[in-house]
């Protein structure tokens, strides 16, 4: 990225270890399932962190990565393990796997969005209202303190909503037909076996990855990665 680019807007991601044998079969799964939807695209597997985080350059995107990679390891084993498929009305949301909601996990996001996407953009809004005043207006430290203050607040709201998954296929099919459902079904016990949403099928450790996901799925961009020991 350019030093003096304009800023991106950035999803911080959770993903199987590249090249692992659970990373290929999501992979396989995702875009044999594509067809089946007509208008799903073709996209990495992963669970979503954290959404709404800008960056302007690449030392912006390893500042973050960082940061979270040290959140990550201060967990023994970070576990991500599927506890059921469904499916849904919402585009992003068709077939998904639930992911467990661990602590960590939970931990691991609320940082993110506190800290990354809550804060900046509370930052900015204050010194754009000061800007008429200021072209370079420095928020003082009582500000900054009740700019932390209400990104923690928001924060605690926004985690009670979150609902970490692994999405399968991306559509704007709805409602789902049996027929489908009923293919669906089938693909992943031919990948997975019968009881693959009670077998704990999921992965320790794996890969974060900061992405710019501005335009369609299939033109998103992978900016950085970390992998989790």
């Amino acid at each position: 990225m350019a030093h003096d680019a304009k800023e991106i807007k950035t999803a911080l991601w959770l993903q199987p270890k590249p090249g692992s044998p659970l990373s290929t079969v999501l992979k396989r799964t995702i875009t044999g399932l594509a067809p089946v939807f007509e208008d799903a695209p073709i996209f990495e597997p992963h669970v979503t962190i954290s959404t709404g985080i800008y960056v302007q350059s690449q030392n912006d995107v390893d500042i973050i990565l960082d940061s979270m990679l040290v959140a990550a390891q201060s967990v023994d084993h970070f576990n991500t393990k599927f506890t059921s498929l469904t499916y849904g009305s919402q585009y992003f949301r068709k077939v998904v796997f639930e992911v467990e909601p661990t602590a960590a996990l939970f931990s691991m996001a609320r940082i993110a969005q506190e800290e990354f996407s809550l804060y900046p953009t509370l930052k900015k809004e204050l010194i754009k209202s000061k800007h008429k005043k200021s072209h370079k207006y420095v928020p003082s430290p009582a500000e900054i303190n009740e700019l932390h203050v209400s990104a923690s607040e928001k924060a605690a709201a926004w985690i009670k909503e979150y609902k970490p998954h692994l999405s399968l296929v991306y559509s704007n099919m709805f409602p789902v037909t049996e027929a489908i459902r009923h293919t669906v079904n089938q693909r992943l016990i031919d990948v997975f076996g019968p009881q693959y949403t009670t077998r704990g099928i999921g992965w320790t450790g794996g890969q974060l990855a900061l992405v710019n996901c501005e335009g369609p799925a299939e033109e998103w961009k992978v900016l950085g990665t970390r992998s989790i020991n």
